[in-house]
This record gives structure tokens, C-alpha cells and sequence, in this order.
């Protein structure tokens, strides 16, 4: 889906701009504006059949602009502590904090399964999927709502982003976004949030994840076949991940 900027007919929260009335004008106090790059005006992508002059196009597809105005809302909602790490982990291996690794391993520093001894990237980012999982640690039945994008903008920048969102049934979601750099494919950011909602999941919990991306599910359906080869697996670029997920 192509998005396409025009000029605004009016609404109710019109400011009248007496040097120029024609103009939409808006006041709204912020400190911080999000902004987008737009095509140059000759610039028409080849499926928009008759363009008006005073339409703009932007570089980004309409489905990244949803998700970057979103994830810019969330942060203007949360607070300072958005990225808070999870609480200091005890020296002694009590009852509780036992109970605690045995529920999900990945909050234990001693274990190799660790999480920061499988992931290398940002601390916020990692720090953040540990708060989440001892957040989570209580949970028998989790759902999750996944997405995952690719931008290619030339030949030597691209960008991978994956997200999602928990749903509560009695308190506000959790959402939960990250970038990676490695074997670029949307089909790879579809897998990598899918990865990271079961690293936030404890041991012996239900989970339901909702996912728009077909090839997602057809790479579970043939990961989880008995008779799929290693050879076969191989030539997925996937395969890393699922290897890990499954």
C-alpha cells in the first residue's frame, strides 16, 4: 500500500490563519515532532495511474509510517523508566529465586542459557526482555500479537525491525519492539519476534501468537515436519532461529 499526503479539507480543531486562510493550521504544544521524508516531486510510483500535483509521497511504505507513529506514541506514553532493568538478582540461590530459574532459565546469570550469554546487542534492549520475563514469570497462558518489517533504502542501508504486544485481559498491553542487522528478510523479522516472545515466556506455559506473515507459518509447519532434512533445513536462512525456537 502506497501512502499519499494531501492537503487537509478542514476540521474542527482549525486555527483561522488571517494572512492565509486557505491554510490548515494547527497548534498544538510538543516538544518533539515526528518527521518523514517525501519523494521528489517528479518522483510518481509506477501503480498511481493519475497523481495530482499537489500530492506527496513519502519514502517509507504506509504500513512503517503506522508502526513508526505508533511505537513514537508508546514512548511519549511511558515514563523515564520504560527500559528499567530487571530487579538485582540474589547471591544466594534461595527457595524463590530457585523457583524463579526453574520457571525461566534465562533469568539465571549462572546457566548458559543466560540470555545475555545468547544475544549480543544493545543492554537496554536485553535488559528490557529480562524485565519482561520476570514480569511474565507468574503467567500460565500468554498471548501475543507479532509483526515484523524490512526497509531497504539503497544498496547499503537497510533496516530489520520486529515487534509485538501482549494482551491482558484486565490491564494495559505490554508491546515490545527491537532491530537486528544479520541475514536481512521480513521473513526473518517475522521469526525473531516470534523468538523473543517465547524468551519472555516462562517453562510449561500456554502461549497463543497471532501473526500476519504467512511465511512465518509455513516455516513452523516445515521446521516441525519429522521427515524435514538438515539439508533441507539448510537452505532456509531461518533456520538459525528456528533451530532455537523449536
Amino acid at each position: 500500500m502506497t501512502s499519499f499526503i494531501c492537503p487537509c479539507k478542514g476540521c474542527s480543531r482549525h486555527v483561522y490563519n488571517v494572512s492565509n486562510p486557505s491554510i490548515c493550521t494547527l497548534y498544538i504544544a510538543t516538544t518533539k515532532l515526528l518527521t518523514i521524508n517525501v519523494y521528489h516531486p517528479l518522483h510518481v510510483p509506477a501503480h498511481i495511474i493519475t497523481p495530482k500535483r499537489i500530492w506527496k509521497f513519502p519514502t517509507l511504505h504506509h504500513h512503517t509510517l503506522r508502526t513508526i507513529a505508533y511505537n513514537d506514541y508508546q514512548q511519549s506514553q511511558q515514563t523515564d523508566n520504560f527500559l528499567t532493568p530487571v530487579i538485582p538478582v540474589p547471591r544466594e540461590h534461595s527457595s524463590i529465586t530457585l523457583i524463579l530459574y526453574n520457571k525461566n532459565p534465562i533469568l539465571n546469570p549462572l546457566f548458559p542459557l543466560f540470555l545475555k550469554n545468547l544475544l549480543i546487542g544493545f543492554d537496554s534492549i536485553i535488559d528490557r526482555l529480562l524485565f519482561l520475563a520476570n514480569s511474565f514469570i507468574n503467567f500460565s497462558h500468554l498471548s501475543f500479537y507479532t509483526d515484523g518489517s524490512f526497509f531497504q533504502d539503497g544498496l547499503h542501508r537497510s533496516i530489520m525491525s520486529f515487534a509485538w504486544i501482549k494482551i491482558f485481559t484486565s490491564s494495559i498491553p505490554t508491546p515490545f519492539q527491537g532491530l537486528t542487522m544479520f541475514q536481512l528478510s521480513s521473513t526473518m523479522a517475522e521469526t525473531f519476534a516470534v523468538l523473543t516472545t517465547l524468551i519472555v515466556s516462562p517453562s510449561n506455559s500456554h502461549i497463543n501468537i497471532y501473526t500476519d506473515s504467512l511465511n512465518t507459518i509455513h516455516n513452523y509447519k516445515q521446521f516441525s515436519h519429522v521427515n524435514f532434512s538438515t539439508c533441507q533445513c539448510l537452505k532456509f536462512n531461518t533456520y538459525p532461529i528456528w533451530s532455537l525456537i523449536l
